[in-house]
């Protein structure tokens, strides 16, 4: 009977220290890998970034984050697609969605996730990440082009309405130039993009894809037949060159903008601090405003950031748990995190974030030209290579804008190769 009991007491024993050993094992915290570009700020002591972490892991003690260094973007996709094993969530650039789709690396969001989602993200935001009816990221940094203006030269030359048509835009280039005794431009009516055409391949490029579509043409439709060589692509880069070979337009993007180089340019939102740094106090005189049209409607481009979680994630549960924290929830500031992070330098993606640029539009005028612009944005057509198309259009069409090959031949040019290019692509498919 005493050698039972013994044998029970070893076993209770026993068992006490299992469960003992089972507690300490599942009390040992996750680590969350997230691997953000620009999303939480940057990566100094004492930045929102931290402060995010802090609260994050604060709410959930059995949780730590780890903050992945950021990976060259050349070289982003690439490393990307051959870790091992990926960080829980990853944010990237919303036109590398195609080689990662193909590639089967993000999850889709689960479906309580994906509903609650759909409802509190602004429409135009999620049509990158949406693939068969399913969403598999979540919306960061949203940028749309719009016309920048500068009211004081506006009054100063008497304009006193923003142009709404491409004839329009002319006339009222023409009467903002100024020039000097020998002819050259002083100020400019316009400065649009072209000259540099290949080292800001990806802005430039969704200008002209935007006027292009303003004009009732498209670059590549949603079979990804190219449509460069048709009359409207023509017209529209005919426009662009005649405004630079008229002497009232400089085909330079809008670098100088914000030092009055000329009294219009079309712009990112995401230039907001660098505006507002060269530009001291007449910032809140720099209003934005549609992109005056061709033949069609008004149109923009959209591009952006998003987080996904890959498929391989390890702790998936835990990374859109965070994620819906992080990007959906307000604070006691009136934002959501990811609003107050990105600092008012893009277009939310959420009707709270929104709620405090409207606001703010009633001394920031600067706002109100993209935000109009989300009823015309489309996102890029969902094909691989996205980069490598805006690399080929703009080493066809950058002599152009120079003035040194007819836009005809620069066009024909970027057609066969993007052509070519989709050929190949449409062929692995």
């Amino acid at each position: 009977m005493r050698r039972r009991v013994f044998s029970l007491s070893v076993v209770l024993l026993f068992t006490m220290v299992l469960i003992a050993l089972s507690l300490s094992a599942g009390a040992a915290k996750k680590v969350l890998t997230i691997h953000p570009w620009s999303s939480m700020g940057e990566r100094v002591p004492g930045s929102i970034m931290e402060e995010i972490v802090a609260e994050y892991e604060a709410l959930n003690p059995d949780v730590e984050i780890e903050i992945i260094g950021k990976i060259p973007n050349y070289e982003f996709l690439l490393k990307l697609m051959l870790m091992p094993q990926m960080p829980d969530i990853v944010e990237c650039h919303l036109d590398w969605f195609p080689e990662l789709m193909a590639a089967g690396i993000p999850a889709p969001l689960p479906p309580h996730l994906d509903a609650e989602a759909k409802r509190f993200f602004l429409a135009p935001t999620l049509q990158p990440l949406l693939y068969g009816g399913r969403l598999y990221g979540i919306p960061t940094t949203y940028v749309l082009y719009s016309l920048g203006y500068h009211q004081d030269l506006f009054d100063e030359i008497g304009l006193d309405r923003v142009p709404q048509t491409w004839q329009e835009w002319e006339m009222a280039a023409r009467k903002a130039t100024k020039f000097h005794a020998d002819g050259s431009i002083a100020r400019a009516g316009l400065l649009i993009p072209g000259a540099r055409w290949t080292t800001a391949g990806e802005s430039h490029t969704k200008i002209f894809i935007g006027l292009l579509r303003s004009n009732g043409g498209y670059y590549l439709d949603e079979q990804g037949r190219p449509g460069l060589d048709r009359p409207e692509a023509v017209e529209t880069l005919d426009f662009m060159v005649n405004l630079v070979r008229q002497n009232i337009a400089i085909a330079d993007g809008w670098r100088d903008f914000g030092k009055q180089r000329s009294v219009m340019a079309i712009i990112p939102n995401y230039d907001r601090p660098v505006f507002q740094a060269a530009m001291g106090d007449s910032f809140f005189l720099l209003k934005t405003a549609l992109i005056p049209r061709g033949k069609g409607n008004f149109a923009t481009t959209q591009f952006g950031w998003g987080y996904f979680v890959p498929n391989t994630a390890q702790y998936p549960e835990e990374a859109w748990k965070f994620l819906e924290w992080y990007t959906m929830k307000q604070t006691s500031d009136g934002m959501t995190w990811l609003g107050k992070a990105l600092a008012l330098r893009y277009v939310p993606t959420n009707p709270i974030d929104m709620r405090v640029v409207r606001q703010q539009m009633v001394t920031e005028p600067f706002w109100e030209g993209f935000i109009r612009g989300m009823d015309y944005s489309k996102p890029e057509p969902a094909f691989p290579q996205i980069f490598k198309r805006w690399e080929l259009i703009g080493a066809a069409l950058q002599p152009v804008m120079r003035l040194q090959r007819p836009p005809l031949e620069g066009l024909r040019e970027a057609q066969d190769r993007v052509s070519a290019l989709m050929n190949e692509i449409l062929g692995e498919s």
